[in-house]
């Protein structure tokens, strides 16, 4: 089958028919008024293999973003002039693959970092690291029994030191796994029980979560979303198969992803996925998909009339939109790597001073490098 095509007058029928909103397919607009993403400088401790995953703001001149280098964690900060590795411990015995996923800043001395950690002997396990202002350290996290391709921490999100939320399953999309839902009381991390629906689902992993308040937490992955009432988790119809999730409010939460159509001879997309929790139902929101082969990989939602998408497009490069309360639209951003250009995450300090992170690839002298990237947008 041909995984790409155009997107033609008969697959946006057939698209409109399930359900799905059509996206836009437009050149690059930019918004807000003629300003654009700039790359800064970001450290590079593998030879040839970074890559940042998630990024926290916790002020303008504090921000981290983590990730990995070749087989190692990766945390990096930003301290309003520069962005500079700071050292992360591996699990132990995890010779073989460790790596962030997920990052949440509650104060300057109050961030936590999750993900995975691999080895030959135990294979994958669930990883927490805080940062407490002077040092990283590892904190136990509990690994639920009979996962698939994971288990892992793939997001994190906090309303206050004694509340932080971790979610995960498999560690890589499109792996099936069940759902990974633990939270740290400020003494001890715990596991929470999954909505017992999502035993009987193909897979539940979770890849973005968001937290509100301390009764008010969403969650999305494979499937539909859960959300956290202050006493269980229970699954929400909508926003389904996204993989980042942002709250302005209680009725401002944003998710994004892509999804594809198959006619049964083609397969169309992937295009470009948002959601919107209006406070009593997920709607889909209208998205530009400026080749009909791009994917949102991060979301932060700063007001109703001020949320930000990025990804990539058809892979080659990286791709950022804008929602200014009325509608969607491209803003042009830098795709530095030869080969591939990935946006993996969003985070803001405001309207003027907006963070993405993900890495670029680029190919010379015969050998691949890939090489962590960081864009700033200051409106």
């Amino acid at each position: 089958m041909n995984t790409r095509r155009s997107f033609g007058t008969a697959a946006v029928a057939a698209l409109m028919s399930v359900g799905f909103a059509t996206p836009v397919i437009a050149a690059p607009a930019t918004s807000p008024s003629n300003t654009a993403w700039t790359v800064l400088s970001s450290p590079n401790p593998d030879p040839s293999n970074n890559a940042l995953d998630a990024v926290a703001v916790v002020s303008a001149n504090d921000v981290w973003a983590v990730g990995r280098a070749g087989n190692n964690t990766l945390a990096e900060h930003w301290d309003g002039s520069q962005w500079s590795v700071v050292p992360t411990p591996n699990p132990p015995e995890a010779n073989n693959d460790s790596e962030l996923l997920g990052v949440t800043a509650i104060a300057s001395d109050d961030v936590w970092a999750v993900g995975y950690g691999t080895n030959t002997s135990t294979g994958w396990s669930t990883l927490a690291e805080h940062w407490d202002g002077a040092a990283w350290s590892i904190v136990a996290t509990p690994n639920p029994p009979g996962q698939i391709a994971g288990p892992s921490l793939n997001a994190v999100a906090a309303t206050g030191t004694n509340d932080v939320w971790a979610v995960g399953g498999a560690g890589l999309r499109g792996y099936p796994g069940a759902a990974v839902l633990e939270h740290w009381d400020g003494t001890a991390w715990s596991l929470a029980a999954a909505p017992a629906e999502t035993k009987l689902w193909s897979s539940s992993s979770r890849f973005g979560v968001a937290a509100v308040g301390a009764n008010d937490v969403w969650t999305v992955g494979d499937f539909d979303s859960f959300h956290w009432d202050g006493s269980s988790w229970a699954v929400v119809g909508g926003a389904q198969s996204t993989v980042a999730v942002s709250a302005a409010g209680p009725t401002d939460v944003w998710s994004g992803g892509s999804y594809t159509y198959s006619d049964g001879d083609y397969t169309y997309g992937p295009f470009t996925l948002a959601y919107r929790w209006t406070g009593s139902s997920w709607v889909q929101s209208v998205t530009v998909s400026p080749t009909g082969h791009d994917a949102f990989q991060g979301v932060v939602a700063i007001a109703p009339n001020d949320v930000w998408t990025v990804g990539t497009s058809s892979s080659t490069s990286t791709l950022t939109e804008h929602f200014d309360g009325a509608g969607w639209s491209q803003v042009t951003s830098a795709s530095p790597g030869s080969q591939l250009n990935v946006l993996d995450a969003a985070a803001a300090a405001g309207s003027h001073d907006v963070w993405a992170v993900g890495w670029s690839l680029s190919y010379a002298n015969g050998s691949f490098t890939r090489q962590t990237l960081i864009e700033h947008f200051a409106g």
